[in-house]
């Protein structure tokens, strides 16, 4: 997978009318089983910046806007498939839970659903803590689902736990950030 950043240019005189375009600028090409791309501001500056998950690779990494540097977030991790990015402690800089050694099929799925977390420099490894298994974990995402004002973070199985073919009824796990 080609990485690529298409930035959209909008004419300044008249935003209606004007045409539109989108310029394209690579940032990596050896991203083996490209599947994710995620923006946050990783380091507090106040711009988006890339995160890139390929689960054909074992580290996961982002992109430093506007320079596009690479920094490795983790390494060591086996078939990642999805990353979610939040500030959960308030410090500018989020968290990131990760599903990793994943396989469509059950019996071949860990599911290891794990929390990094920056040392102080998020340029720097993140340490890396195993949260959970959830076997298939797929997609994650950050919601408020009650209306508190507080995420959780949603985690949704492609498969049931001992099921080896796609299900209509695949688990769906909340988890609750300690406060």
């Amino acid at each position: 997978m080609r990485l690529t950043l298409a930035l959209l240019i909008l004419a300044a005189c008249n935003a209606a009318a004007a045409d539109s375009s989108f310029v394209e600028h690579t940032l990596a090409t050896d991203l083996k089983g490209g599947y994710q791309v995620v923006i946050a501001d990783m380091n507090r500056d106040g711009k988006p910046d890339l995160i890139a998950l390929a689960s054909g690779m074992k580290d996961l990494v982002w992109f430093e806007n506007p320079t596009w540097e690479r920094h490795v977030i983790a390494g060591n991790l086996n078939r990642m498939i999805n990353v979610a990015a939040w500030d959960t402690d308030g410090d500018g800089i989020p968290e990131l839970v990760l599903a990793s050694e994943f396989a469509n099929e059950a019996k071949n799925s860990i599911g290891i659903m794990s929390v990094l977390t920056h040392n102080g420099d998020p340029r720097q490894p993140w340490t890396v803590r195993e949260i959970d298994r959830l076997t298939t974990s797929h997609r994650l995402r950050w919601a408020d689902i009650d209306g508190s004002g507080k995420k959780v973070l949603v985690n949704a199985a492609l498969t049931g736990v001992t099921l080896s073919q796609l299900t209509l009824k695949p688990p769906v796990v909340a988890y609750r950030p300690s406060e």
